[in-house]
């Protein structure tokens, strides 16, 4: 159980989702796009977020995010997609302002993850979380 923090443009509506989509790999150009409806060679996405924390000055929203898929650079194409795309995001998005504040990279962190596995030599772990320290993720003192 992977978990993510971004920083996000606007707020989602509603605060709590779980989104499916289709998403489909360009690896000549290294990038995806992501669709409502199934294409040729696309795979479904699942993204749910929760927003944490929205800044009405900044226009900017914290969230946590968890895969129900795992893709390339889904988190970073599925929010841009919804309208609510990454600070810092230059691939997905561009925003000159971005740069303006500092973010040149997309605000995002893989900042828990926790284990199920009830059997088996890494049992020790099933249940247990390991999470990073929040005041080294620098986007966060944006909220």
């Amino acid at each position: 159980d992977k978990r993510y923090l971004c920083a996000v443009h606007g707020r989602p509506v509603p605060p709590k989702a779980t989104k499916k989509a289709y998403l489909r790999k360009d690896s000549v150009r290294k990038t995806v796009s992501v669709t409502e409806k199934r294409t040729e060679g696309a795979k479904e996405i699942v993204t749910e977020f929760k927003t944490l924390k929205y800044s009405k000055e900044k226009d900017l929203s914290l969230l946590e995010v968890r895969l129900h898929t795992g893709r390339t650079h889904q988190i970073r194409a599925h929010m841009a997609y919804l309208g609510y795309p990454l600070l810092g995001e230059g691939k997905y998005a561009k925003n000159a302002a971005d740069r303006q504040m500092g973010y040149k990279y997309q605000a995002l962190y893989s900042y828990r993850i926790g284990f199920r596995v009830p059997d088996g030599p890494l049992s020790y772990l099933d249940g247990r979380y390991f999470e990073a320290d929040r005041g080294k993720i620098d986007f966060l003192k944006l909220f």
